[in-house]
Formats: C-alpha cells, sequence, structure tokens
C-alpha cells in the first residue's frame, strides 16, 4: 500500500527528551516540537515478551512535509498520535512522492499514554 501524499488526516505531536527541574531534581520528561499533518500506513507488528505476558504493538510509517522540524528529527525523537507515544524506530528520512517533498518515520507504539 502507498502513501497517499495529499491525505494528511492524522494529527501527530512531535516530541523530544528535555531535562527539567522539578525544585529537587533534575527529571526526564517529553518536549512537544510541534504539531503536524500525516499520512499514516500500518506496518506489520506483533507481540513480545514483557514482565507477566506477552504485549502486543503496532508500527506505522508515517508521511509528513518537510520542515524545519520534521527534517530535524532524530531516532530519540517520538510521536504521539492518539493519545500513545509512538518511538522512532529509525533516523527520519527524506522521501519524494508525487513530486511533494517529505519526511517518512517507522514508529512503533510504547503502549505509554500521553499525559501531557
Amino acid at each position: 500500500m502507498a502513501f497517499e501524499a495529499g491525505r494528511l488526516d492524522v494529527r501527530v505531536t512531535l516530541v523530544r527528551r528535555a531535562l527539567r527541574h522539578d525544585g529537587a531534581q533534575k527529571i526526564e520528561d517529553w518536549s512537544p516540537l510541534g504539531t503536524r499533518l500525516a499520512s499514516r500506513r500500518p506496518v506489520a507488528g506483533g507481540e513480545r515478551e514483557e514482565g507477566d505476558g506477552r504485549r502486543s504493538f503496532s508500527r506505522y510509517s508515517l508521511w509528513l512535509h518537510k520542515d524545519s522540524v520534521t527534517a530535524a528529527l532524530t531516532a530519540a525523537d517520538a510521536v504521539v498520535m492518539n493519545g500513545e507515544r509512538f518511538e522512532l524506530l529509525e533516523p527520519a528520512r527524506e522521501v519524494e512522492m508525487f513530486r511533494r517533498r517529505g519526511i517518512e518515520l517507522l514508529v512503533e507504539s510504547t503502549g505509554e499514554p500521553w499525559a501531557n
């Protein structure tokens, strides 16, 4: 299944790890970089052993317009989609789709809800 570059129908928030002080100690948190519209294509997910059982996970390939924020994403960043955080499995990749320049992200669910 190919991307439909003109069909940007999923709102995602791009986030980056940040350290903040809570008065007593440094806490690692996520800081929003911006919100973008994306085209989403499912990729094969699976299951993995975790704690006391197995947990399923989903993977998606996302297409976003290229701009200064999306072009600077790294594998250490993450995406929030539908209230859940997704890790980037690899650095953002520049792609051209139907004469439109964009960024492709391969993301995997963490199972962690986004509370910010």
